[in-house]
């Protein structure tokens, strides 16, 4: 009798639908986060940006500029990440893991240099 079978982990059928469907979320994400991006960092719609208003804003090309370039990165690595667990599913829980720790680094940069553009 084998007490700990072999593919404990796939035999649901719904946590296997949710492993599929996540490198697929990642893409969407990355596409949306890409395109927040262009927004705040080319036509300076610093409206997207919650927790800013306009008269609190010092420099509009500034806080534009440095929130829509981190939006690209975070676009781009998240959009590598789904790329990279469709084409290595193996390593899907390494790539979320680093996945993780990058996007919250550069989340944490981000508000933390932010605050030289708004005044308080």
């Amino acid at each position: 009798m084998n007490v700990f079978p072999d593919k404990v982990f796939y035999s649901f059928p719904l946590i296997s639908f949710y492993m599929q469907l996540a490198p697929i979320a990642l893409l969407i994400f990355g596409v949306a986060l890409l395109a927040a991006g262009y927004f705040v960092r080319v036509k300076k719609r610093v409206a997207f940006i919650v927790g800013t208003s306009s008269p609190d804003i010092v420099d509009v090309d500034g806080l534009s500029g440095w929130t829509g370039n981190n939006l690209f990165v975070i676009g781009a690595v998240t959009l590598s990440a789904g790329i990279f667990m469709i084409a290595f599913p193996a390593a899907s829980l390494p790539i979320t893991a680093v996945w993780v720790v990058v996007v919250a680094i550069f989340i944490f940069r981000m508000l933390l240099k932010m605050k030289r553009y708004i005044k308080r």
